[in-house]
């Protein structure tokens, strides 16, 4: 009796350790450099932890009960598992939220803001996360990204109001700067007030396309450019 009553403690005690394990996997994700292959480890460290303290003395179990036990294990697994993906979806989507719109005032690098963005979409990849999941999650990243382009590309590195005098203009202008992240603008928008004040240079083309590009894709199409967005010049007539 002595002995079954500390191998269910034993049991109770790995099944504690399992949840944890699964639980703090995602964090982990975040927190080291290379998130990928330690975050998997944990992971199935965890979930095999959970499984194996679901079976009392292997003895004393018959080859129904010993089914019947194995089955019962995999799907509490297999509910952990979903618990932690929902948990990973949630933490993914905030963390991406407030990376996106800090980066410009808190000199989050360009860069390391596309990496994170890279290895949180590949970790939920692996807790089995589908693509459309994962653009869903992401979506409010890109929307803040398209929303930095379009102010820049509309009011300059320094966020000055257009080169003009025109009363419209200005009225117009302040509308597109102000509007939200989200719904994105347009890139025929952008298009349609750059010609109709004459501000449409080669250089303004050439940025309009890779706001399209952006638009269209979620990458950008000239990113050493993008990444120099500071020294964009303000529009002029």
């Amino acid at each position: 009796m002595r002995k079954r009553g500390e191998s269910r403690i034993t049991h109770k005690l790995l099944f504690g350790m399992g949840i944890l394990y699964v639980i703090v996997a995602p964090a982990l994700s975040f927190m080291i450099d290379n998130p990928k292959e330690p975050a998997v480890f944990f992971l199935i460290s965890g979930v095999l932890l959970t499984v194996l303290s679901r079976f009392d003395d292997v003895s004393e179990l018959g080859l129904f009960g010993l089914k019947a036990k194995i089955e019962h294990a995999l799907r509490d697994a297999y509910a952990t598992l979903e618990q932690v993906k929902e948990f990973a979806k949630i933490s993914a989507m905030s963390s991406l939220s407030n990376t996106a719109r800090s980066s410009w005032w808190s000199g989050i690098p360009d860069q390391q803001t596309r990496e994170m963005l890279k290895s949180t979409q590949e970790v939920l990849r692996k807790l089995g996360c589908s693509e459309q999941e994962i653009v869903e999650i992401s979506k409010d990243f890109h929307d803040c990204q398209l929303l930095d382009y379009r102010q820049v590309l509309i009011a300059g590195g320094e966020s000055k109001i257009p080169n003009s005098k025109d009363q419209a203009c200005q009225k117009e202008w302040l509308e597109l700067r102000d509007r939200p992240e989200s719904p994105a603008v347009h890139p025929d928008e952008l298009k349609h007030f750059l010609e109709k004040h004459n501000f449409m240079t080669e250089e303004n083309k050439k940025r309009l396309e890779g706001y399209a590009y952006y638009y269209k894709y979620n990458e950008f199409q000239d990113f050493e450019d993008f990444k120099n967005r500071r020294k964009w010049p303000r529009l002029r007539a």
